[in-house]
């Protein structure tokens, strides 16, 4: 009786080990995940805002050849 309690005890650790270590997968995939969408969006945030400084540049030009031009 006492053999068929440790197996079971043996048996039921190994099914929560085996748990665990998809937990902490899962989590590592979705945090990694998280990581490349964050790295991805800050990626387009400065790509958009170096356009813009371009965009404020052609403007400022623009701007100071139509008053030099008066």
């Amino acid at each position: 009786m006492e053999e068929r309690n440790g197996e079971k005890q043996e048996n039921e650790v190994s099914r929560m080990n085996l748990l665990t270590r998809i937990k902490n997968w899962l989590e590592k995939e979705i945090n990694t995940d998280w990581k490349v969408v964050a790295l991805d969006l800050h990626q387009a945030l400065i790509e958009k805002e170096e356009k813009n400084k371009e965009l404020e540049e052609r403007e400022k030009c623009l701007n100071h050849r139509l008053l030099v031009s008066y």
